[in-house]
């Protein structure tokens, strides 16, 4: 809410209402501007609303001219693909008897880079796992997951590591899978895992990083990190993000505002399970 002009007094003013009088008056005067800035708010949302409503039919129009289009051709997208797989193994009339086949030709399942899965994905993959779950205990199948929140960059397609933990929580619970945790670099230098812990570390945050500049990259489970070569030499440098705000001076920038340090530098972890261990 922005800010109100409170009603100034004057000796002027005092005299001719008389204190009282004068300070019901600045009340009232309070009282009317909040209700009008409350009015105004609702009046911004309702706008708000209006514009977001008419770009969502303009956006649906325009999806649906899309799909036209491409079935008018004969193409197919790669969101089409996971959609349509997904409405197979899910909502098909012979959605059963598909996983029943895709079961019968799956002894072992190695999904990586996890942290990349959208939830198109994973509703995927999860009819396979619960197959693979409650099939024969004799067969001799298993499943293994590979993935690192920090590592992930696919967003533009949805993708979201939160979703490496859900899958985690049902392997554990559902089959007995073992986590595998690997916080031991062997590509980087100890100065590049030094940033990556400086990075992700949710404890250390209040204390050395600038105030909410680096609050989406923290991690509540994060290990500690270390590199498996102690001599190798290596520098990391953060680049300022823009956020709005200025970052200070240049060392704080190097250590308060950095990006997402590179793919090739993060340990992984992975987990993986197999049916006839289960609980």
């Amino acid at each position: 809410m922005a800010n109100i002009r409170a009603l100034r007094s004057s000796k002027a003013l005092e005299a001719k209402l008389g204190a009282v009088v004068l300070a019901d008056l600045q009340q009232l005067h309070l009282q009317i501007a909040q209700r009008l800035q409350i009015a105004i708010d609702q009046n911004k949302r309702l706008q708000a609303l209006d514009t977001s409503r008419a770009w969502y039919v303009c956006g649906q129009r325009l999806v649906h001219h899309y799909q036209r289009l491409k079935q008018e051709h004969g193409l197919l997208d790669f969101s089409d693909l996971e959609w349509n797989a997904y409405r197979l193994l899910n909502r098909g009339r012979h959605a059963e008897w598909v996983q029943y086949k895709l079961d019968q030709r799956i002894d072992h399942l190695l999904v990586d880079e996890f942290q990349d899965t959208n939830p198109t994905q994973w509703r995927l993959l999860l009819p396979l796992l619960r197959e693979i779950s409650a099939g024969d205990p004799v067969r001799r199948r298993s499943v293994f997951l590979v993935g690192d929140e920090k590592q992930s960059i696919y967003r533009f397609r949805r993708a979201d590591p939160l979703l490496f933990r859900v899958a985690r929580d049902w392997l554990t619970t559902n089959m007995a899978a073992r986590v595998l945790e690997q916080d031991i670099s062997r590509r980087s230098s100890p100065a590049i895992m030094r940033f990556v812990n400086l990075l992700f570390e949710t404890e250390r945050q209040s204390d050395l990083f600038v105030a909410d500049a680096c609050q989406d990259f923290s991690l509540p489970d994060f290990r500690r990190h270390a590199s498996a070569h102690p001599d190798r030499w290596g520098a990391g440098r953060g680049i300022a993000a823009d956020r709005g705000k200025d970052c200070g001076d240049e060392t704080k920038a190097d250590a308060h505002c950095g990006r997402r340090p590179t793919r090739s530098s993060l340990p992984a972890q992975s987990l993986g399970a197999s049916p006839d261990r289960r609980r």
